[in-house]
């Protein structure tokens, strides 16, 4: 087990990647994790309110499939009014 200081692992002094991890994917580009992580208080908010969205957007999807109809009523020609 290693140090607090060295997190018990071997980092590389260049920034790049420790042994035995892979790479990032390119298109998620320089990732900085910032010593304040009340920085990311506005990505959070963010994140928060687009997942609420999206729960919100499942029940209602839920919903409307919960409601059962009959395959006799799809059958049935529309009546002439």
């Amino acid at each position: 087990m290693g140090s607090a200081s060295d997190n018990g692992g071997d980092l590389p002094h260049d920034g790049g990647t420790p042994d035995g991890l892979p790479e990032l994917p390119e298109e998620w580009g320089v990732i900085v994790i910032p010593d304040d992580l009340s920085e990311l208080a506005d990505e959070v908010r963010a994140v928060r309110a687009e997942l609420r969205l999206l729960n919100r957007e499942a029940g209602l999807l839920a919903k409307v499939r919960a409601v059962p109809v009959p395959l006799s009523d799809l059958a049935r020609p529309a009546s002439p009014n």
